[in-house]
């Protein structure tokens, strides 16, 4: 039933949790660069809520910055530090290009997440399970996520992140 899913799908989450315990507290932001637009994702959208129920929460300065019920903050890229948080995930198509246009901001280098190898990027299928927050996609995107972030935020900056 879908009672039963609803449940199976909590467990999964709260498991998940319990297996990083470290990632309780920290900060984490959702960005992205679509169509020359530099943006994160507020604490009520899907994204943020579903990394809240891993003991991740989205940083003051992002809720701050975003107006009463909007899901998302635009920001110009001199405004990149808003995004700069202990996990920082890039919301991506997948592209090189798209990669690129993130990699080439110049005030990237600054970030704390970058320089210290806590960055994690999506590609076209995980951007679509992670955002459209359903009970059969979310599965594939905690499964997917989790390697990602527990190598993004194992404290070495020398680890890799799987892509």
């Amino acid at each position: 039933t879908a009672e039963e899913l609803v449940a199976d799908l909590k467990a999964d989450i709260a498991a998940m949790a319990a297996r990083h315990p470290d990632w309780d507290g920290k900060t984490a932001a959702v960005a992205y660069y679509w169509g020359g637009t530099l943006g994160v994702y507020a604490g009520d959208d899907i994204r943020p809520l579903l990394l809240s129920n891993l003991g991740f929460r989205t940083p003051s300065a992002v809720d701050a910055a975003a107006g009463p019920g909007e899901f998302a903050l635009t920001l110009s890229e001199e405004e990149l530090q808003v995004v700069d948080a202990d996990l920082l995930i890039w919301v991506t198509d997948g592209s090189d290009e798209q990669r690129n246009l993130i990699a080439n901001m110049p005030l990237r280098p600054a970030l704390t997440a970058y320089q210290e190898g806590r960055e994690v990027f999506t590609d076209g299928d995980l951007t679509g399970a992670f955002s459209h927050g359903s009970l059969l996609s979310i599965p594939f995107a905690l499964s997917t996520l989790e390697p990602r972030i527990a190598a993004a935020m194992d404290g070495d900056p020398a680890t890799r992140v799987p892509e």
